[in-house]
C-alpha cells in the first residue's frame, strides 16, 4: 500500500480509503490510485483486512446452479457487495454435496453473513443449519420460510401468475391451464396465484392444474402427454420459461401453432425468451432489484437490526410478446 501511495502521489490512508470503498476520495484520486495499483500488480488482501478490523469482509452464498434466475441474482449480488466493500464466497450444493457441507465451508471461512439462494431442504434442516452459528446473520432468497432470526426474501410469485392469467382472460381465453412446477421452490405460490386469478375471473370451474416440473425436459414431456390425450386448452401458464420452452418445442414440432392454436405464458423473462424464434410472453423477475434488497437486508443485520421474517417483493411487469393472442387468433395484445 505504501508503494501504491508513492506511485499515486497520495497518502497511505487515502489508498486504504479507496480500497475499502468508503467515501473520502474524489473520483479522480480514486482512478489514480487504482491505476497505480494496476501498474504495480497490487491487490488488497481481504484476509489481512479482516484480521486488522476483526470483522470479516466475506459474505457467504450457498447455491445450486440449476435455475437461471438464481444465477442472475448471484451475479447482481457480486456487483452490489463490491460497492459496499465486501466480497462473496460461493459454496455450491450438488447431488453429492449437501447444504450442510456448503455451510460448513462458509463458517470455516468466518463469513460475516450467509445468504442461501433457493434452498430446497426441509424447514427443520434449515433451522438446524442456522443453529450451527446463531450469531451469523442468515438471509434466505426465493424460498417461503418462516423461522425466527431469519430473513426470507422472495418475489411475490402468486402476484406474477395473476398477471399472466389476467392477460389471457383479457384476450378472451377461458380454457386456461397451469403447468405446475411440482416440487420446485416457487411451485406452491405460483399454483396459488393461478387458482386465485381463475376464481377472480369467474373461472373456478375451469381450473386445470397439469403436473409437470421445472425444466425444459419436463415441459416437453407435459406437451407430449397433452397431445396424447388430445386435450389441449386454448392457453397455458407455465411454471417458468424453461417449461414454456419445452412445451413450445414439442407443440411446434407436432404442428400445433403458437399462438394461433394455443397461447403460452412463462415466468422469469430469461434472455432466451426474447429470441425471434420464441417470442415468449412472460412475467419478468428483476434479479438486480431482488439482489439489492438482499444486500440491504444483510447490511442491516450486520449493523444489529433484528430479522424481519418473510418479505415479498413485487414482481416485474408482464412482458407481452408473440406467444399469446386471442383464442384462434394471431394478433398480439
Amino acid at each position: 500500500m505504501r508503494d501504491v501511495a508513492d506511485a499515486a502521489g497520495v497518502s497511505r490512508s487515502l489508498v486504504s480509503t479507496v480500497f475499502r470503498g468508503v467515501p473520502g476520495a474524489s473520483p479522480t484520486t480514486r482512478d489514480r490510485v487504482l491505476a497505480a495499483a494496476a501498474d504495480l500488480g497490487y491487490r488488497p488482501s481481504a484476509h489481512a483486512r479482516m484480521l486488522r478490523s476483526r470483522r470479516s469482509s466475506l459474505i457467504g452464498i450457498t447455491l445450486t446452479a440449476v435455475h437461471p434466475f438464481h444465477v442472475e441474482v448471484t451475479e447482481a449480488l457480486h456487483e452490489d457487495a463490491e460497492l459496499r466493500g465486501y466480497q462473496l464466497s460461493l459454496s455450491w450444493t450438488t447431488a453429492r454435496r449437501t447444504l450442510h457441507q456448503a455451510v460448513d465451508m462458509l463458517l470455516a471461512q468466518r463469513c460475516a453473513a450467509i445468504i442461501h439462494i433457493g434452498p430446497t431442504v426441509p424447514d427443520a434442516e434449515m433451522s438446524a443449519l442456522i443453529a450451527l452459528a446463531p450469531d451469523v446473520p442468515t438471509v434466505v432468497v426465493d424460498r417461503h420460510l418462516d423461522l425466527p432470526d431469519v430473513d426470507a426474501l422472495r418475489v411475490d410469485d402468486a402476484a406474477g401468475v395473476r398477471l399472466a392469467v389476467e392477460h389471457l382472460v383479457a384476450l378472451g381465453h377461458r380454457d386456461i391451464g397451469h403447468v405446475d412446477g411440482g416440487g420446485y421452490v416457487s411451485a406452491e405460490p405460483r399454483r396459488a396465484g393461478y387458482l386465485a386469478a381463475m376464481a377472480a375471473a369467474g373461472l373456478a370451474d375451469r381450473v386445470r392444474v397439469i403436473p409437470s416440473g421445472g425444466t425444459r425436459a419436463a415441459g416437453a414431456a407435459t406437451a407430449l402427454a397433452l397431445l396424447a390425450a388430445a386435450d389441449l386448452p386454448t392457453a397455458l401458464v407455465a411454471y417458468n420459461d424453461q417449461v414454456a420452452f419445452g412445451l413450445m418445442d414439442v407443440l411446434l414440432q407436432r404442428g400445433v401453432r403458437v399462438p394461433q392454436d394455443i397461447s403460452i405464458v412463462g415466468f422469469d423473462n430469461v434472455p432466451e425468451a426474447g429470441m425471434p424464434h420464441l417470442e415468449l410472453t412472460t412475467v419478468e423477475q428483476r434479479a438486480d432489484r431482488l439482489a439489492h434488497v438482499v444486500s440491504e437486508t444483510v447490511m442491516a443485520r450486520l449493523e444489529g437490526a433484528a430479522a424481519g421474517g418473510l418479505a415479498l417483493q413485487a414482481p416485474g411487469q408482464l412482458v407481452v410478446r408473440g406467444s399469446t393472442a386471442p383464442p384462434g387468433g394471431s394478433s398480439r395484445a
